[in-house]
C-alpha cells in the first residue's frame, strides 16, 4: 500500500529541488509533459523617454549591472530602438529576461538595486514593465 502524503512530500520536494525555490511552502512551477518542473520566465522592458542626465545613467548602471547579474538576470537587448513605430520614442531600451517575475520583483525591490535607483534619481524618464512569458 502507498503512503500518500509521504509521495506526495516527495513529489513536492523534488519539483521544488528543480525548480529552485519554494515560497512558504508553496511551489512556484508548473511540470511539462516529460515530467520536469519549470517556470515561466518574465521579461523586464525599460523604455527610455528621455535621458536627462548621461553621467546619472552610467552610474546607474555600474551599479545596477551587478545587482541584476546576480539575480540571474540576463540582458537580452539594450540600445537605442533600431524602429519605432505609433508612439514609440527613438531612445534606449533595454529587455532583460528573468527565471520568474519573483526573481525580477525581488530584484527590484533589493537593496542593491534600490542604491543604483537612487544614484539615477531624475536622470532618465522611462516606462518600466514586468511580463510573465506566455509559455
Amino acid at each position: 500500500m502507498f503512503d500518500q502524503g509521504k509521495i506526495g512530500k516527495e513529489i513536492a520536494s523534488e519539483l521544488a529541488r528543480q525548480a529552485g525555490r519554494r515560497d512558504n511552502g508553496v511551489i512556484k512551477a508548473t511540470v511539462n509533459c516529460e515530467g520536469v518542473a519549470s517556470m515561466k520566465k518574465a521579461y523586464c522592458v525599460a523604455a527610455y523617454r528621455e535621458i536627462r542626465d548621461q553621467q546619472k545613467l552610467t552610474s546607474y548602471l555600474k551599479l545596477a549591472g551587478p545587482a541584476i547579474d546576480a539575480a540571474g538576470g540576463r540582458v537580452l537587448a539594450r540600445g537605442l530602438a533600431a524602429q519605432v513605430y505609433e508612439s514609440g520614442i527613438k531612445e534606449r531600451t533595454t529587455i532583460i529576461e528573468f527565471d520568474s517575475v519573483e526573481a525580477a520583483t525581488e530584484l527590484h525591490a533589493g537593496s542593491a538595486h534600490q542604491a543604483a535607483l537612487r544614484a539615477l534619481a531624475d536622470g532618465v524618464v522611462q516606462d518600466l514593465r514586468l511580463v510573465e512569458a506566455v509559455e
